[in-house]
């Protein structure tokens, strides 16, 4: 066989295993875009919270046995006390339970009151029916607990929503759009203000709160982001990849392909069956910044190889190994933030794992074959590694050792600020101190005492009877302690109508003989006969449930009020087993086991990716040269988070483990190039990193633009991702194509 026939046979073996490796990728495409409109959204009470959590299991107790584990209210505000209100609720609370997924809403006037006919007879009734329902209301001890606004010009319907809309977020969208539908309708126009009722049938100033409520806002305002944010960020980075590619062909190719990895991870997670929440979308980002990076390299790559048909494949041989690498890191640092318990992170860790690998497929197949179709002939022309203009500036500066003094002046000016860095509670305030929606939030937490509540699930102990004078006495007395916490505003129970109706027959009757077989069965009637019976007693389970409205817009004082909770439920272990339970809890629990992982995410984070960094160059002296300069960028950033004050909060759980996968992935591409270089001379090294250079640059510089268009975001985490991605990535580049080979010439030379 003649010598020449082994290259030909080699080449068509490589372009055969291409075209395979190519329709590999258009089917695992195709069948992802196909099942996309079949991707289910998940987020049921287990999936949010921490599954093994007390209050979360208690929060699911809660939902299956009383229902209304999402608390939802419909505030009418700026409204005087009126009968009409009183009418015109009860009639929207009618209205307002045929919407699908609300299993129940209560009215004031529905508020249970005790009318005695005598001294030992008495029936059940509701303010609304009282003779005069506004002196009823306004003396119910449960009204100032959430249906009465404090200054009294307001009312509220508190809704139950139905299972599944705890279950399914899907359930959850339609539900609140049918709610706010149905506002619109009521809410009279011009009345914004709130001039009165106007009608029975309209209000002027209408509003929800609630955790359902705070939810959907956050979703719309993601939504909004996305919508106001996405062209104008796809125009920037096309101009900007081509400006660096030198061709707008190659340039709408990289972004395509990318955007098309982003679809595929969620149409496969439709396939799999995966059902996403809403903060799976955050990765979105992640996968996009990982597959432009390698999009650039291998477009770049292309445009340095001379034209032929081979020039795609020799340009993807070019870039595999360090693409292979900067893949494997960054699945690395994701798969530490897999193991996360919470299930929302770990959901997000295993889908930028995917996207990761998919952008790795997509970049090795699909981009070459799309560059080679469209863009015959690449754009640039090989280096000739002559001394140019450029060579000689870099030259001089990686013999200068002014960039390494400005680097120290700056990290030990910044270090100290570490040690100032503050872990702080966010929730609710997760749009910020000035952002409207917290102003809102703060104005019905002052108006009507509070945005939350806690509930305490109280279970006899065998052979105790509750309706017993000293169990009794020790709920009373548990309760009246309650009321006096400090955040605490009020507290809903079947033992305040108790109280209440003590309070009625004395005023009526006089101090008589109590009789206790009729304070049993008085006892016994407002907890099973009530309207809101199955709000506060369930007979199967024999379990009362006491609620506490509590203040949550000082999230720093929380975790005083729940130790004074809990110690306070200790008090009643004689005679009753207590549960805590309530969204407060179930979120701060999911906020401090954020802010633990974050710590120990970092360090699990920096010493995988170092270890594979290692390995990756096989170079120890340039590893730890790699392994110094790009300290700098995390120490320069959290210092300066740590001198000005702002806290480290939940918001930034991601952004470590992100930000040092992508210090890495140029920091692979760089160690890898320098590696070969034949010494480490300025001269030398400024030739060596010539091929490099240029995609690090339009990488580093699509991710700063991807980082601080968060800054434009209505949701504070995404803000304070910005605030830390931006400046982290451009450290970062200058880290690896300024600072790692100023070190080095500055190191003695490898001869």
């Amino acid at each position: 066989m003649p010598a020449s026939a082994a290259p030909k046979r080699s080449i068509m073996t490589t372009s055969h295993q291409s075209r395979i490796l190519v329709a590999f990728a258009l089917l695992v495409h195709a069948a992802a875009l196909l099942a996309l409109p079949s991707l289910q959204t998940g987020g049921g009470l287990q999936r949010r919270f921490l599954p093994e959590d007390p209050a979360t299991v208690a929060l699911l107790e809660e939902a299956r046995v009383f229902g209304g584990a999402e608390p939802l209210a419909l505030l009418i505000d700026d409204v005087a006390p009126s009968l009409e209100l009183v009418a015109t609720a009860r009639t929207w609370r009618a209205e307002l339970e045929r919407i699908p997924g609300i299993a129940a809403a209560i009215s004031p006037g529905d508020l249970p009151i005790v009318v005695w006919e005598s001294a030992d007879r008495w029936r059940l009734s509701t303010t609304a029916a009282a003779p005069q329902p506004l002196t009823a209301i306004g003396r119910h001890p449960l009204a100032r607990t959430g249906f009465i606004r404090r200054d009294g010009r307001g009312a509220a319907i508190l809704l139950e929503l139905a299972p599944e809309v705890s279950e399914e977020f899907a359930a959850r969208a339609r539900t609140f759009a049918a709610l706010q539908a149905w506002k619109a309708e009521h809410e009279a126009p011009g009345n914004g203000n709130g001039n009165g009722l106007g009608k029975p049938d309209k209000a002027g100033s209408l509003r929800w709160i609630g955790g359902l409520a705070l939810e959907r806002r956050t979703a719309e305002l993601a939504q909004r982001d996305v919508a106001r944010l996405t062209i104008p960020l796809a125009a920037i980075i096309l101009l900007v990849l081509t400006y660096g590619l030198g061709s707008l062909v190659s340039a709408a190719l990289c972004l395509v392909t990318a955007a098309l990895n982003i679809a595929t991870v969620f149409g496969l997670a439709a396939i799999f069956g995966v059902a996403v929440n809403p903060l799976s979308f955050a990765v979105v980002p992640v996968i996009l910044s990982i597959a432009v990076l390698d999009n650039v390299h291998l477009a770049h790559a292309y445009s340095l190889e001379a034209p032929g048909e081979q020039a795609a494949a020799s340009a993807r041989r070019r870039v595999f190994v360090p693409c292979l690498w900067t893949t494997i890191t960054t699945c690395a640092a994701m798969a530490v933030l897999a193991r996360s318990p919470v299930p929302q992170v770990a959901q997000f860790a295993q889908l930028a794992m995917a996207g990761t690998a998919i952008a790795l497929l997509t970049s090795m197949t699909l981009l070459p074959a799309a560059l080679s179709f469209v863009v015959r002939r690449p754009q640039h022309h090989p280096p000739q590694h002559l001394p140019s203009k450029a060579s000689t500036i870099w030259t001089r500066v990686y013999a200068s050792k002014i960039p390494l003094v400005l680097a120290f002046v700056a990290t030990v000016a910044a270090a100290p600020g570490l040690s100032k860095l503050s872990i702080v509670a966010e929730y609710p305030r997760i749009f910020g101190d000035t952002h409207p929606l917290t102003t809102q939030l703060e104005s019905v937490e002052r108006d009507w005492g509070g945005i939350a509540s806690v509930t305490f699930l109280v279970s006899p102990k065998p052979g105790i009877d509750p309706f017993d004078s000293e169990a009794r006495d020790r709920l009373r007395d548990f309760h009246d302690l309650l009321t006096r916490r400090r955040l605490v505003t009020g507290v809903v129970s079947p033992f305040v109508l108790q109280a209440m109706a003590y309070r009625e027959h004395r005023v009526r009757f006089g101090r008589t003989q109590e009789s206790e077989t009729m304070w049993r069965a008085l006892g016994h009637s407002l907890v099973t006969d009530t309207p809101q019976s199955g709000r506060w007693y369930d007979a199967d389970t024999d379990t009362y449930r006491i609620v506490a409205r509590v203040r949550m817009m000082h999230p720093e004082q929380f975790a005083t009020l729940e130790a004074d909770l809990r110690g306070l439920a200790s008090g009643l272990g004689e005679y009753f087993d207590v549960r805590l339970s309530g969204w407060p809890l179930a979120y701060k629990h999911l906020e401090a086991r954020l802010l633990d992982e974050l710590v120990a995410s970092i360090g699990s984070v920096a010493l995988v990716l170092a270890i594979l960094l290692l390995i990756a160059i096989r170079d120890l002296r340039l590893w730890l040269a790699a392994l110094v300069v790009n300290t700098v960028p995390a120490v320069i950033v959290f210092g300066a988070l740590g001198w000005s004050g702002i806290g480290f909060g939940t918001a930034l759980l991601l952004t470590p483990g992100i930000a040092l996968g992508l210090i890495v992935d140029d920091t692979i591409h760089t160690g890898l190039s320098l590696r070969s270089a034949r010494g480490y001379g300025a001269e030398t090294l400024a030739g060596t990193l010539e091929e490099i250079r240029r995609p690090l640059t339009i990488t580093s510089t699509v991710l700063v633009v991807l980082a601080f268009s968060l800054l434009a975001s209505d949701i504070a985490m995404n803000r304070s991702m910005g605030i830390v991605l931006g400046p982290i990535v451009a450290l970062a580049w200058l880290a690896d194509v300024v600072l790692l080979p100023t070190l080095l010439t500055a190191l003695r030379p490898r001869q």
